[in-house]
């Protein structure tokens, strides 16, 4: 690892509480999850938790993490309504305080876990490519990763990147989706497929913080991004030559 628990300290620190992207974090969840283990990353308080633990049912299991204790502890409040709700006998959930970065030193064990659920806070994680290849560690093979992103569909500024996951901008800090792709190959993941969830481009003024707009880098980047879903397996990898010449027509 590049970095200490000091460096993760540090940055989560200094990220706003709160944020994401505006009005679009509704969870899209697959068929197929009864009986599953799933991570839920970045859970914030639960409610996407609450929601993979219907869908597994009694014999699932779901793990909630997030680094922010407050969120962790207000999900650890509502999971007893939840567990009613969901007509379960008794609790198919946890909730663990950790950074993304640290979810191989929390008790999963490599090849566990059967699916991971990312909503719209990868672009803030400290290393979002290293994060990946832990996901890819953790899952069994065939298992799969959703993650509902922004990705940028031009070449991003460097800088800018940097300065927008400083001041917590999920839109400005988004990575070129070659990149991403890139992140996934290294990870040992398939090609990845995409559902974009918005007609219109989206804009650095889309990104929410807990009182409003999330801050804005000033810069004369012409970057375009599209909000998405990301589908992905753990099939052995892809080409990723094959994967830079493919024509994405459905992902302009």
């Amino acid at each position: 690892m590049a970095f200490t628990l000091d460096d993760l300290a540090a940055y989560y620190a200094q990220l706003p509480e709160a944020g994401g992207l505006d009005s679009r974090c509704e969870m899209f969840v697959p068929g197929g999850l009864n009986d599953q283990t799933v991570l839920d990353l970045a859970c914030r308080r639960g409610k996407g938790a609450y929601k993979l633990s219907d869908h597994v049912g009694p014999a699932g299991h779901v793990i909630g993490i997030d680094w922010r204790k407050p969120f962790i502890e207000r999900a650890r409040e509502g999971e007893a309504h939840a567990v009613e709700k969901n007509k379960l006998t008794e609790s198919n959930m946890e909730f663990v305080v950790a950074y993304p970065e640290m979810i191989d030193q929390i008790g999963i064990e490599e090849g566990s876990l059967d699916y991971v659920y990312v909503n719209s806070a990868l672009n803030l994680f400290y290393d979002p490519a290293y994060v990946i290849k832990l996901i890819g560690r953790l899952l069994v093979p065939g298992g799969k990763l959703v993650c509902q992103t922004v990705l940028a569909t031009t070449p991003r500024d460097k800088k800018v990147i940097a300065e927008a996951r400083a001041i917590g901008n999920v839109v400005q800090a988004a990575p070129n989706r070659k990149n991403f792709a890139l992140w996934l190959h290294n990870a040992g993941m398939d090609m990845p497929t995409y559902e974009t969830l918005e007609a219109r481009p989206i804009q650095p003024c889309d990104a929410v913080a807990a009182d409003g707009q999330a801050p804005i880098v000033e810069t004369d980047e012409e970057a375009r991004f599209t909000s998405c879903v990301v589908n992905v397996e753990k099939l052995g990898g892809f080409d990723y030559q094959a994967f830079l010449l493919k024509d994405m027509s459905d992902f302009r």
